[in-house]
């Protein structure tokens, strides 16, 4: 199987990435994770589902945020003005 087959099956992710050892966001990952186990064991059962959906809320925000951020680098990257001005940056000595 090629590449492109490979990615129209789903074998492969195009958005997975290592996140660094030691880095801001493997912290910042590790606290909001250690936040929500602990608020999740405290909450009574009848607010666990209140906690998901705030959750999923929130994947959705940043789902959403991620995916607009990228469109807008696309079109800046895309635009042929940005292109010409990138060419003359490369011819500059």
């Amino acid at each position: 199987m090629n590449i492109l087959e490979e990615l129209y099956y789903g074998n492969i992710n195009i958005s997975e990435r290592d996140v660094k050892e030691g880095s801001d966001e493997q912290a910042a990952l590790s606290a909001a994770s250690d936040a929500q186990i602990k608020l999740m064991d405290a909450l009574p059962d009848d607010l666990k589902p209140l906690l998901n959906n705030l959750n999923a809320a929130n994947d959705s925000l940043l789902d959403a945020t991620s995916r607009e951020m990228f469109e807008q680098g696309f079109q800046y990257g895309t635009n042929p003005c940005t292109l010409r001005h990138l060419y003359i940056l490369w011819e500059l000595p």
